[in-house]
This record gives C-alpha cells, sequence and structure tokens, in this order.
C-alpha cells in the first residue's frame, strides 16, 4: 500500500464509491489504502456499510436462492435420468463404416449393444447420486451454525449461549 497521507481529494473519492455501494475492501484496493485506514476515515466522514442484521438477511436470502437452484436441478438431474433410463430399452441404429471401399451400414437392433447399456445405467446412476447428495445438502438445516458449535454436537457437549 502507499504510504500518501489520505487527502480531501481521497474523502470525496471515499464518500463517491460509497455511494456507488462498493465494499470497504473494494474502496480501499480502488485507492490504494489499507482496509483499516479507509474504515477510520469513513467513520470520520460518517459513512457506514451494511449491519450485520442486514448482512445476515442477505445472506439469508442468498441461501435461499442457492436452495431453489439446487431445487431446480434435483428435478433436471431426475428427468436426465429418466430419460436415459427410456434409452436403455428402447431400439437404437447401429452403424459402422469398414472395407475397402469404406462402405456405410447400419442395422436397428431391439436395443441397444451391452456396452452402450452399460455406459447408460452409469450416467443413470451419477445423474440420480447427484440428485440425491444435493438433497443432502438441504437436509441439513444448521447450514448457519458455526463449526466449533457442530463439532461440540457431535461429541455431545452441550452448547452454553
Amino acid at each position: 500500500m502507499p504510504q500518501h497521507r489520505f487527502t480531501d481529494d481521497d474523502a470525496r473519492k471515499l464518500h463517491t464509491l460509497h455511494a456507488e455501494g462498493l465494499s470497504l475492501a473494494k474502496i480501499a484496493e480502488h485507492l490504494g489504502f489499507s482496509r483499516a485506514t479507509i474504515s477510520k476515515f469513513a467513520k470520520r466522514l460518517g459513512l457506514e456499510w451494511a449491519s450485520r442484521s442486514q448482512t445476515k438477511a442477505a445472506t439469508q436470502a442468498k441461501q435461499a436462492d442457492a436452495a431453489a437452484l439446487r431445487a431446480q436441478l434435483k428435478l433436471k438431474l431426475l428427468h436426465d435420468a429418466e430419460q436415459l433410463r427410456g434409452q436403455l430399452f428402447a431400439k437404437t441404429t447401429v452403424f459402422s463404416f469398414g472395407g475397402k471401399d469404406n462402405i456405410y451400414r447400419e442395422h436397428t437392433l431391439p436395443r441397444p449393444p451391452a456396452d452402450v447399456q452399460r455406459n447408460i445405467m452409469t450416467s443413470i446412476g451419477i445423474a440420480v447420486s447427484k440428485s440425491l447428495d444435493l438433497e443432502k445438502i438441504d437436509q441439513r438445516t444448521d447450514l448457519n451454525k458455526p463449526a466449533f458449535d457442530t463439532y461440540l454436537d457431535s461429541l455431545g457437549v452441550p452448547i452454553i449461549k
């Protein structure tokens, strides 16, 4: 960080950047001062950033958005698995190019060859597994719980508040 002094021009820039909604860290980076310096001068200028309750509310909103996206993805993965399951026993056309004249030949089979069926089953398994993994994430109700509290819970130690 530069060793120059915080000037009136820096204060005006701080006001402007704060009004634009930049975070303390972004303003510090932009102006070339440490976060502590920006925080100190912002306080002198009467500037504040989001309170803890606003931050908590924003975090909860983002978590809710993420949960909604996971729910959509879970359904899409299950639909993908269902679509793949339909291919497992459907008629399929196999083809090849070969011979000295490089002739194209195709045949319709009552279902895919065994190696293709195995690949389809693997893909179905992956889609279902990933859907279940997303379900496990949503079953955890204590996403905001600090890691140490979770550790104490696992040991059976009551948490004193």
